[in-house]
Formats: structure tokens, sequence, C-alpha cells
């Protein structure tokens, strides 16, 4: 849904209606990782637009382009990794782009997500920044960095647990702040009706709201 590459940072978005999970993120990276070490060749050439795409080669709808266009195609071999319309400047070898790290993953719009990353100086930099972050960590606490690690994991694993009872209780403490639904319900053409606004509630608190709503009609 549309990108952004710089020398050093990317910015893709993609058609989806929910968050990637930290797993998911993870094979991401390794998998972009992957064809990344392997070292594939990339070209350019410029060709016909009709016969590109008849060809396979990836277009964004949204774009316009003439009779002739640059296809850039990464390669294993004489089979094409990767195919695609660009006009920007590129590597001649995915090696050359050093590790990807993604930063972020998240909403612009609706059904509209992102992932923004980094790649070679910027991603040495950000390593280099922490495992120095690491090192200072486990001199403070005294502990080795397999120590520290299991001992963050716990702690994370830890507030998870409290995040989810937080949020039990808060949605609680709201539901019960709503006191007879009943009371509050306008009859509107023969339809029991009940109209409120709860800016502070999750898409599961409001199901809860509607089936506490209808359970004494």
């Amino acid at each position: 849904a549309g990108s952004l590459v710089a020398p050093d940072r990317l910015r893709f978005d993609f058609n989806s209606n929910r968050a990637f999970t930290a797993e998911e993120l993870q094979r991401v990276e390794m998998i972009v990782n992957t064809q990344i070490l392997a070292g594939y060749p990339v070209t350019t050439s410029i060709e016909n637009l009709d016969d590109a795409i008849n060809s396979g080669v990836t277009a964004i709808f949204n774009e316009k382009y003439g009779e002739t266009v640059r296809v850039l195609r990464i390669l294993d071999g004489d089979k094409a990794v990767s195919a695609e319309l660009c006009g920007g400047t590129h590597v001649s070898n995915t090696a050359e782009i050093g590790t990807f790290l993604i930063l972020s993953e998240g909403s612009v719009a609706t059904g509209i997500r992102r992932i923004e990353a980094i790649t070679r100086r910027a991603s040495m930099n950000f390593i280099q920044a922490q495992s120095g972050l690491v090192h200072d960590m486990t001199r403070l606490f005294g502990v080795s960095r397999e120590e520290l690690l299991a001992r963050a994991t716990e702690v994370h694993q830890n507030l998870k647990e409290l995040a989810k009872e937080l949020d039990k209780v808060k949605k609680s403490a709201l539901l019960d702040k709503l006191g007879d639904l009943t009371a509050k319900t306008e009859v509107i053409n023969g339809v029991p009706t009940l109209m409120m606004l709860l800016p502070e509630m999750d898409s599961d608190s409001l199901r809860e709201v509607a089936d506490r709503f209808k359970a004494p009609h």
C-alpha cells in the first residue's frame, strides 16, 4: 500500500486488519535477512510495460507508468526471487543491504499497517548501542548476559500477566459504572434502544455491554 526506500532505512505499508505478533515480526526479520545473506545479484532493465506485467512483474496499481518501464529483478540463477517496476537506484547484490532490523509495526489507517526498519550502518549502530546497554547492565547487576536475558524474560512475562489482570479490573469497573442499562433505554418505534458514548472501552468491553443490554429482552 506504499513504501519508502532510503540508503539505511525503509517504510513498508501493507493491507491488514490486525497487528503482527512478536513471533511473526521475528519471522519476517529472519526471512528477509536470509534473503540478504544469500547474496543474490540484482539486475535492472528497460522493458515494454505490457510485456513486463505479463511476465509476472509486480506493479503498484495506483501508480501511473509509461509504455516503457524500469524492471528490477533479484535473481537466484535464472529464477527471479523478486521482480518489480521501480524507478529508484538500488544495490547490485542483496548482501550490500547488510542486517535488516524492524523498529516498529503499527496501524496508520483503517486496514493499513506499517513496518519501519533499518539496514546498513543504521542497523550496525543500533546493534552496537543495544549491545553496549546490555554490557552495562551485566556489570551493574553482576550477572552474565544469559542470566540477564533470563531475568528480563521472567520480568516481561510477569508484566504481561499483570497487565492482563489490570485490564480485567478496569473492564469490570467500567461495566459496573454503567449500572442498570434498562433504565437508560428508550423505545423508538417499538424497538428498545440504548445510545451511549463509551470512549474508554475497547471492542471486547463494548460487546459485553451489548450482551448485557440484550439479556433482559
